[in-house]
């Protein structure tokens, strides 16, 4: 019969073995285990080996009661306690295993989404950071900025706007954009409703500006500058309008307007002034021609007379016109050419004029010399062109051009008996011609050429004299 101390001993050293290989196993398994996970082990198996001891104790204690021998036991008792202690491990080893198998797929998905937090993060921040850039320029700009949306009510206002319409931002909001805009009527009817500019067709920052009146909370008006523009937000079509108080830009403008007024009259009565002048010394000229029986010097004072009424008719011209730094070339040319018909008592039914002139403005430096060769060129056709009562034709033609070393031509023929073939315009002791000659080349820095078919043709090409400030 086998005793009990012998089969106790080996109950014992069995169930040492498994408590040892429980600690191995459990250490190896814990590594890496988070600390929460190790702590309730621990706290587990603390309560399995107490309650392993409070059992021997209690069997140590009712150990009279027991059939068996507190060896058998003890030893039972410690060997089933092991194998359980050994269970409980290897399952749990079994579960810590599988974790950390899923741990490296876990980690991957933790830093991706670390990353994309941090994507995140940054959007926001930089999102932010425009808000506030926004938000500085809107708050700090002089004019008024204002939103209106697809009902033309006011969503966004500015501080500008409230020291410019009167109203803070909580009465702007909601407030319909024409209660604060009071056009004359002037501009009513040529006013560009803010609907106008949210059709869903029109292209983002395509905008338009115009000058309006201003409604102010204290009913005063102010003359205000508006640019609008459509902004598309969230599918819907905005206008956002930049308002710009001119008020001050009104009164210098008001003044500056005064001013060219006086000036523009002050300008008038010069040109008026200077006419009368030389009307007056054309009158004094005519005088003296009457007291003068010799023919040469009479001819002589009726051709200064006409030099002055060429020139006064200039003065005349700017004197009658809006454009008091341009005359119009159609009236002066065909005037000047009507009263030296007039001086010179050609009947019309003799000598026939013919004007093809395009109406283009001229300066005044270009229009006198221009037009005192006009006067010496005509004269010169009704003195010598058509004697003892010949009939003919006289034509004035002129043009605007497109050449790049002029800007003028001017052409006047007639038909009659024409220049004798030895005359040279150039080296002429003629004064006409003589003024003819000087006025273009040296003045009107242009040229001349003669034609002598059929008549006689000076055709003159020159240039816009571009005016200079005198010192």
């Amino acid at each position: 019969m086998i005793s009990v101390q012998w089969l106790s001993t080996p109950l014992v050293l069995l169930g040492t073995i498994f408590m040892l290989t429980s600690i191995v196993v459990s250490v190896k398994a814990f590594k890496g285990v988070p600390l929460l996970l190790r702590r309730r082990w621990r706290s587990m198996t603390g309560l399995i080996f107490f309650f392993l001891i409070g059992y021997i104790f209690f069997l140590f204690v009712q150990i009279n009661q027991l059939p068996f021998p507190l060896e058998l036991v003890t030893s039972t008792i410690f060997l089933g306690g092991s194998i359980f202690v050994f269970l409980v491990i290897n399952l749990t080893r079994t579960t810590i295993l599988k974790i950390k198998a899923g741990d490296k797929h876990i980690s991957e998905i933790n830093e991706a989404m670390f990353r994309k937090n941090e994507e995140l993060v940054q959007e926001i921040f930089t999102r932010r950071q425009a808000e506030d850039k926004l938000l500085t320029i809107t708050a700090t700009a002089n004019d008024a900025i204002v939103m209106v949306n697809e009902n033309e009510q006011i969503t966004f206002w500015n501080k500008a706007a409230t020291r410019i319409f009167g109203y803070a931002e909580e009465e702007a909001q909601g407030r319909n954009i024409h209660s604060l805009l009071a056009p004359n009527r002037e501009q009513q009817a040529n006013r560009p409703a803010p609907t106008a500019l949210l059709p869903h067709d029109t292209p983002p920052g395509l905008g338009r500006t115009f000058e309006n009146y201003g409604l102010r909370k204290d009913g005063a008006r102010i003359p205000v500058e508006v640019s609008l523009s459509p902004v598309l937000i969230t599918g819907k079509w905005h206008a956002v309008g930049i308002v710009k108080d001119i008020s001050e830009r009104r009164k210098a403008e008001e003044q500056i307007k005064a001013s060219l007024q006086g000036k523009e009259l002050l300008l008038r009565e010069i040109h008026h002034m200077v006419k009368n002048n030389m009307q007056i010394v054309s009158s004094l000229l005519r005088l003296q021609a009457r007291q003068v029986s010799d023919r040469k010097t009479i001819e002589t004072l009726e051709s200064s007379q006409n030099r002055i009424m060429a020139m006064a008719l200039i003065h005349e011209t700017l004197y009658q016109s809006n454009d008091l730094t341009n005359i119009r070339t159609g009236d002066y040319i065909k005037n000047l050419a009507l009263n030296l018909f007039d001086t010179s008592k050609s009947s019309p039914n003799r000598v026939k004029l013919t004007t093809d002139i395009e109406d283009v403005p001229m300066g005044v430096d270009t229009a006198i010399p221009c037009g005192l060769v006009i006067n010496e060129l005509v004269t010169n056709c009704l003195k010598h062109a058509f004697p003892q009562g010949s009939t003919g034709e006289i034509k004035i033609t002129f043009r605007r051009t497109t050449d790049a070393d002029t800007d003028y031509q001017l052409n006047i023929s007639d038909n009659g008996q024409g220049l004798p073939p030895e005359l040279d315009i150039s080296t002429t002791k003629s004064l006409g011609l003589h003024l003819v000659v000087n006025l273009t080349e040296r003045q009107l820095r242009g040229r001349i050429e003669v034609r002598r078919q059929n008549g006689t043709e000076f055709r003159l090409a020159f240039k816009e004299i571009i005016y200079k400030k005198r010192t």
